[in-house]
């Protein structure tokens, strides 16, 4: 099981079990096959593990359709991070199979955030506006490098 996708409620009961009762010599899924052992059939208990393989892809794809466009002509190509060109390429790059996270879904992510913090930014933003020293200095930086 994936911890995210777990009630840590769970979670605590759980370890406090494994503190109380020594689990080694069994299963890494025993608690939870004789939990469910009256809900589920014995051939869904006992199957071998079946992996799962997500979208990713298409998820991209459409993030990519949806809100590409803001990345021509937004926030970073308007401070120099981007130009044209590359921001033009980055809205419209395919995903690729096997890349772990597009380039492109990384600048929307960066043009996204962006567009949330010039504003604190512009506004002098301390520690009150959630804007550190050091996300200023990146900001900076980042504005004056270029693609």
């Amino acid at each position: 099981m994936r911890l995210p996708l777990l009630d840590y409620r769970l979670v605590e009961t759980v370890i406090g079990l494994r503190k109380r009762c020594v689990d080694h010599r069994l299963s890494q899924n025993s608690w939870l096959k004789q939990a469910l052992a009256r809900d589920l059939p014995k051939e869904v208990l006992n199957r071998p593990k079946q992996g799962f393989t997500p979208p990713v892809g298409q998820w991209y794809r459409a993030l990519r359709d949806a809100h590409g466009g803001n990345v021509e002509g937004g926030y970073l190509v308007e401070v120099g991070v981007f130009s044209p060109e590359a921001a033009r390429t980055l809205s419209k790059t395919a995903y690729r199979m096997g890349t772990v996270t597009p380039l492109s879904f990384k600048a929307l992510v960066l043009e996204t955030w962006c567009r949330q913090m010039a504003p604190i930014a512009a506004a002098g933003g301390g520690a009150e506006s959630g804007l550190t020293t050091a996300d200023r200095r990146r900001m900076s930086q980042a504005s004056h490098s270029r693609l």
